[in-house]
C-alpha cells in the first residue's frame, strides 16, 4: 500500500476494500494502516476515509449524531449513503436508519432477536445440521461450505421469515453473491437482479399472510405497529432485506474460517470436542479473529476531527471492524487464535446503538452447527490448497469453496423439516 500527497492535504492511500489485493492481504494492509495512517483517505469508489484503529472505530460507532447510518437513496432527507461503499441498492431497516426512528424499529424487533429468543432455535439448527451431514457422511468427503456452512444458516433465515426450506438456494444465492462480488462486475449485477426477484417473492408472500397468518416474521411484521401506525410493505421488505443479507452469509463465513483453522490445529479441535464448555469463548475468538462482517460505512453530518484529520459534512467513512479486532493495543498477539481469550471486547458485531440485531442468533447458529460437525466428523481435514477464498471482502470475509475429508460415518436418520 502506498501513500501519496493530495492537494487537500488528506493522507491519501492506495486502498480498495473490494480489491483482490486487500482480500489476499487484509491483515498486513490494515496493520500498516493502523501504524502509519490510522485515518486515511482513498479515492476508490468516489472517495472515503478508512478508519482502522480500535479506539477511532469505537468513537465513530458510538456517535450517531456526527456519523450517520442513513441510506437516503432518493434524496428525500439529506442524501446520506448508508452503511456500504458503494451504497446498497435498497435501504436496510433498521441498520440504515438514524435515531429516533431507529430506536422505534429496534424496540419492535429486539424481542424477536433477544438471547432468550435465539436459544429457542437450537433444536431446529441441530436438526438441520444433522440432516445435512446425513447427506454426505458416508462419502468421506464434501465441500463443507456448499454442503453445510451455506445451507444451514440459509435454512434458519428461511424458517424465520416463513419461507419453504426447500427453496433456500434460490433465495440465498443472490445474497451470497452480493456479499463478495466486486461492484460493477457481471456477478454483482446478476446478484442485484436476483435480490429484487426475491423481494418480489416476499411481496407475494406478504399478500398470502394477509389472508392466512402464520407463526413467522412476515406475519409478525404485518401485525406490528409503531406509534399506532402499521408498517408499510416497503418498510417490511427493507427489514426482510436486512435479515437475508445478515442471516445468509456471515455465519457461513465464520463457520468456514473456523473449519479451516481447526483443521490446521487438531489439538485445539480436540479440546473443543473434549471441553464443550469452551465453545462460548471460542465463538467470541473466532468472531474477533475472522471478522466475517469486516466493515461498515458512515456519512459525516457535521465538520469534526478524527485521528488528527479534518472531516467534512458528506464525507464517507469505512469503519474497519476487522482492523479494530487486530489492534495490538487492545488484543495481545492479535494474529493468533486463543480459544480462552477473555475478556474479548471485539467489534465483530459493531458497537453502539447499531450493533448487530442478529448477534445472539448468529452466536447460537455458529455454536450449534460447529458442535454437530465436531461430534459427527471429528477428524475433519480441510484441503486448503483447493479452498477458494472470497475474491472481495467488501461485505463478508469467508470461503466460497472448502473441500474436506473425514472418516466415513453412518447417517443418524435425521430429516430436513421441509414442510
Amino acid at each position: 500500500m502506498t501513500e501519496t500527497e493530495n492537494p487537500t492535504a488528506r493522507p491519501t492511500v492506495d486502498f480498495d476494500h473490494h480489491s483482490a489485493v486487500f482480500a489476499d492481504n487484509w491483515r498486513e494492509v490494515t496493520k500498516d494502516l493502523r501504524s502509519r495512517c490510522p485515518v486515511a483517505w482513498t479515492e476508490a469508489h468516489g472517495g472515503y476515509w478508512v478508519v482502522s484503529r480500535y479506539d477511532d472505530v469505537k468513537k465513530v460507532a458510538l456517535d450517531d449524531h456526527t456519523f450517520s447510518s442513513d441510506n437516503d437513496l432518493m434524496g428525500e432527507r439529506k442524501g446520506y449513503k448508508g452503511t456500504a461503499i458503494p451504497s446498497p441498492p435498497m435501504q436496510l431497516i433498521p441498520l440504515e436508519v438514524d435515531p429516533p426512528r431507529f430506536n422505534e424499529y429496534r424496540e419492535l424487533l429486539n424481542p424477536k432477536f433477544s438471547p432468550g429468543a435465539a436459544e429457542q432455535w437450537r433444536p431446529f439448527i441441530e436438526q438441520v445440521s444433522n440432516a445435512l451431514i446425513d447427506r454426505f457422511c458416508e462419502a468421506g468427503e464434501c465441500d463443507i461450505v456448499k454442503d453445510l456452512a451455506s445451507p444451514a444458516p440459509a435454512m434458519l433465515t428461511m424458517k424465520l421469515l416463513g419461507l419453504p426450506l426447500a427453496d433456500w438456494e434460490d433465495v440465498a444465492t443472490p445474497f451470497h453473491e452480493i456479499s463478495w462480488a466486486v461492484p460493477g462486475s457481471e456477478m454483482y449485477q446478476r446478484a442485484i437482479e436476483g435480490i429484487f426477484r426475491v423481494l418480489g417473492r416476499l411481496s407475494e408472500e406478504l399478500s398470502k399472510r394477509r389472508d392466512t397468518p402464520a407463526e413467522d416474521l412476515l406475519t409478525f411484521l404485518l401485525d406490528s405497529k409503531i406509534n399506532d401506525e402499521p408498517l408499510s410493505e416497503e418498510e417490511i421488505l427493507k427489514i426482510c432485506f436486512l435479515q437475508l443479507i445478515g442471516g445468509v452469509d456471515t455465519s457461513t463465513g465464520l463457520l468456514s474460517h473456523a473449519y479451516a483453522w481447526l483443521s490446521e490445529h487438531p489439538a485445539e479441535k480436540q479440546r473443543l470436542i473434549d471441553e464443550p464448555e469452551l465453545l462460548k469463548r471460542a465463538t467470541e475468538e473466532f468472531l474477533r479473529w475472522a471478522s466475517p462482517a469486516p466493515a461498515l460505512a458512515r456519512t459525516v453530518t457535521t465538520e469534526t476531527e478524527l485521528g488528527g484529520q479534518r472531516l467534512c459534512p458528506g464525507d464517507r467513512l469505512l469503519l474497519s471492524w476487522a482492523s479494530a479486532n487486530q489492534d495490538d493495543s487492545v488484543f495481545e498477539n492479535p494474529d493468533e487464535v486463543n480459544l480462552e481469550r477473555w475478556p474479548n471486547r471485539h467489534q465483530a458485531f459493531g458497537l453502539g446503538a447499531h450493533r448487530c440485531l442478529g448477534s445472539n442468533l448468529g452466536r447460537v447458529q455458529f455454536q450449534e452447527v460447529l458442535k454437530v460437525t465436531l461430534r459427527r466428523l471429528p477428524d475433519l481435514k480441510v484441503d486448503l490448497a483447493a479452498a477458494q477464498r472470497y475474491p472481495s471482502l467488501g461485505q463478508v470475509n469467508g470461503y466460497s469453496t472448502l473441500p474436506v475429508t473425514f472418516s466415513p460415518t453412518s447417517p443418524v436418520g435425521e430429516q430436513l423439516p421441509l414442510d
